[in-house]
């Protein structure tokens, strides 16, 4: 609901929080009036967006550019390899035998 909406709803229904729902509603002298249940509402749903947060995290990958010998016969493993890399994403698309720096002629 958002930080907002708690605030809104509490502003909205205060009279029943404060005789029904807040944790001082025994004692007659208290100033609280439901100020209580709020900040525990606003506790659970900053906890609620951290453990949203905390699971919608990206991990972390990494990946190493090497330069290794293919046999002929593994070239077809190794560009079916390529495809599906590029498919997610993880393979990059220039190769190094496409761009290179400019070189000087002599």
């Amino acid at each position: 609901m958002g930080h907002t909406g708690i605030y809104m709803a509490f502003r909205a229904n205060r009279s029943y929080i404060a005789t029904f729902l807040c944790e001082q509603r025994i004692q007659p002298t208290s100033e609280c009036k439901g100020a209580c249940y709020l900040k525990k509402e606003l506790e659970k749903e900053t906890e609620r967006k951290q453990q949203a947060h905390n699971q919608h995290a990206s991990p972390d990958i990494i990946l190493m550019a090497t330069t290794i010998k293919v046999a002929p016969q593994e070239l077809a493993y190794v560009e079916k390899a390529k495809s599906i890399l590029c498919s997610y994403g993880l393979y990059p698309l220039i190769t190094h035998s496409i761009f290179h720096p400019p070189q000087y002629l002599t």
